[in-house]
């Protein structure tokens, strides 16, 4: 999720006054003479504050793309040298599947003998995002399988219309990950998620638990299915900053920047990483640039569009316990799926774990894994220790 952009955007808008965004359009006068990205926001973003209009985060966030847009115009980064990352990339084992009909890739490393973990990114990222992860489990003695959800980086993206998002079922997901361990001739795996990732992982543990040795998620609560579906407007009702939810589920991101992957890749990644202290240098910065550019986010955009169809398809599992081993790994600091969320989900739910482990990462913000690596990757190896000495008992 784009947790460090609100912040980065609010920051931006407040530097950017209407004022200087109508200049910036070019001195449009009218809906009809601003930028298609703008006119495909027409209805839900008021360009100029009026006595009855308040800016409201939508606003905040798109004026915020606009203003890093403009920043970057005027102040361009030179194309980073792109060697050492390249170099790690191409040193990693690359495979290419078919799972229920969809080509998957995905990144097999350490010994095939050992215990299988399969990591799951979340949005916008990649297999990537686990990059400070991988040396590190391998190192550890784990075979480690990091996937490229459905939608990103070399899987398939399907292209969808609307709400009609079949393919990013949660629960069809979830079995392709099956379908990979049966590929892999793996009997069970520890799967770990980040993100919407952390979401996936727990469907998967729901729906297939006797394929799982655990369940680790990081930094988001497994919200258990309910018979009655939380729509949109009460999950932002829930946690406001939750905002971009009904802005990802609508059709306006695909139009942004006129329709520009590049751009909107650009200044995602700008705001996210506007530095190496978070984590992430300038060439692992234009390596995701160069993925998005080419895949879009539209695959992403379908996850939040899938809501009300994972609802449906989880209603068998409403009142079942949750029966995987597993461990929450709360982020203190993660400024939208924050503590207090985390924690309110898992004491409304904590009677329906078996075995559930709480942990917290003291420092770093949503995106952990690499803005603090060294507690995360010691948490994961404290955990998984625990876990596969219980099962050799």
């Amino acid at each position: 999720m784009f947790s460090r952009f609100f912040a980065s955007v609010q920051r931006q808008s407040r530097r950017w006054s209407f004022g200087n965004l109508k200049t910036y359009f070019s001195g449009s006068k009218s809906t009809e003479d601003l930028p298609v990205e703008t006119k495909a926001l027409a209805v839900s973003l008021p360009l100029e504050p009026t006595a009855s209009t308040q800016t409201t985060p939508t606003d905040l966030f798109f004026n915020g793309l606009l203003a890093i847009k403009a920043h970057l115009e005027a102040n361009p980064r030179p194309r980073p040298d792109m060697t050492a990352v390249n170099q790690f990339v191409n040193s990693l084992n690359h495979q290419y599947v078919s799972l229920n009909g969809r080509r998957y890739h995905y990144v097999d490393e350490g010994n095939p003998k050992h215990e299988t973990l399969v990591l799951v990114h979340g949005f916008p990222d990649t297999w990537f995002g686990w990059r400070k992860q991988i040396p590190f489990l391998v190192q550890k003695g784990y075979r480690v399988i990091v996937v490229d959800c459905l939608g990103y980086g070399e899987t398939v993206q399907p292209r969808c219309i609307g709400n009609d998002v079949h393919p990013y079922r949660a629960k069809r997901i979830a079995s392709d990950f099956i379908a990979l361990l049966d590929h892999l001739h793996v009997p069970k795996a520890v799967f770990i998620g980040h993100d919407w990732g952390a979401a996936l992982v727990w469907t998967t543990g729901h729906w297939f638990p006797e394929r799982c040795n655990s369940v680790i998620s990081i930094g988001n609560p497994y919200m258990f299915p309910e018979k009655v579906f939380l729509s949109t407007e009460s999950l932002m009702a829930i946690n406001p900053n939750m905002f971009y939810v009904a802005l990802f589920e609508s059709a306006a991101p695909e139009y942004w920047f006129e329709g520009n992957t590049r751009t909107l890749a650009e200044v995602t990644y700008e705001s996210m990483f506007p530095d190496a202290n978070h984590g992430t240098s300038d060439a692992e910065r234009e390596y995701y640039i160069t993925s998005f550019a080419q895949t879009s986010f539209h695959g992403g955009y379908n996850y939040y569009r899938s809501r009300l169809l994972n609802h449906e398809d989880e209603l068998s599992l409403v009142g079942q316990k949750y029966t995987v081993p597993s461990m929450l790994l709360m982020i203190k600091d993660d400024p939208v799926l924050t503590l207090s969320w985390c924690e309110a989900f898992n004491d409304k739910d904590k009677d329906m774990f078996v075995d559930l482990e709480i942990q917290y990462i003291e420092t770093g913000g949503h995106r952990s894994l690499t803005e603090n690596a060294k507690e995360v990757n010691e948490h994961l190896a404290a955990y998984l220790g625990a876990t596969f000495s219980n099962n050799a008992k």
